[in-house]
């Protein structure tokens, strides 16, 4: 507990904070901007919390996408792209952002250069071979564990998203029609299902996710000119 506690700590006063300085020294700003946009980031409550009660080292992930940013905006895009790598070995849920690099990096240099293929193939790829070289022996149990679509649609968690409203849509129905309430508002983590609206399977989220973000890529396929408007996307 105080190796986890004084490591958030450790990690927070220093990685985080000069990956956003980083970061922050590539983006054309006033001082004071800059200086605002350095308190909203390194101050942000969430990873304070989240971080330094529940050692999630949030804070550490996010430094690696700053400083990925940061590469990207100097023009060291093979650089950035083994800090995503590491990112996203670190932890799967960073998964969403890949198909953003990949479009970018793909318009940017490998269409035009076809050379920087290889260049990243070989970036991307033996970073992935390293982080996953301890585990060859055993590659089903990181493969199930990467994608734990049993503990449900919203895991318990009600974050402020298009299934949170459809979780308050089917609970407002139910109590509408009268119909036996679903099970996912008892807390547990599992899959369930709903009282009144159909119930949505891994497939579907799949299919939506990658519909809804078909403006997003399209976007970062023609504004593959501009690091900051790559950024912007990302955020999207």
């Amino acid at each position: 507990m105080l190796f986890q506690r004084l490591s958030v700590i450790l990690l927070q006063l220093s990685l985080y904070r000069y990956s956003i300085t980083r970061l922050l020294a590539r983006i054309p700003m006033s001082p004071q901007q800059s200086r605002v946009a350095f308190v909203l980031l390194y101050c942000h409550f969430g990873y304070l919390l989240a971080d330094n009660m529940h050692f999630q080292y949030n804070s550490m992930l996010q430094s690696f996408h700053l400083l990925s940013l940061a590469c990207l905006l100097s023009a060291d895009r093979l650089l950035s792209a083994l800090l995503f790598t590491i990112l996203l070995n670190l932890k799967h849920i960073y998964l969403y952002m890949a198909p953003v690099y990949f479009l970018f990096l793909l318009r940017k240099d490998c269409l035009s250069q076809p050379r920087y293929l290889g260049k990243y193939a070989a970036v991307v790829g033996g970073g992935t071979l390293l982080a996953f070289l301890p585990f060859l022996g055993d590659l089903s149990q990181i493969v199930s564990r990467l994608f734990p679509v049993k503990r449900g649609l919203v895991h318990s968690l009600w974050a402020g998203n298009v299934w949170a409203l459809y979780c308050a849509l089917d609970k407002a129905l139910q109590l509408l029609l009268g119909t036996p309430p679903s099970s996912f508002f008892d807390g547990t983590v599992q899959e369930k299902t709903f009282s009144v609206l159909p119930n949505v399977g891994m497939h579907s989220t799949l299919l939506l996710v990658l519909l809804s973000s078909l403006p997003i890529y399209r976007a970062i396929f023609r504004q593959h000119r501009s690091g900051l408007a790559f950024i912007r996307l990302c955020a999207d």
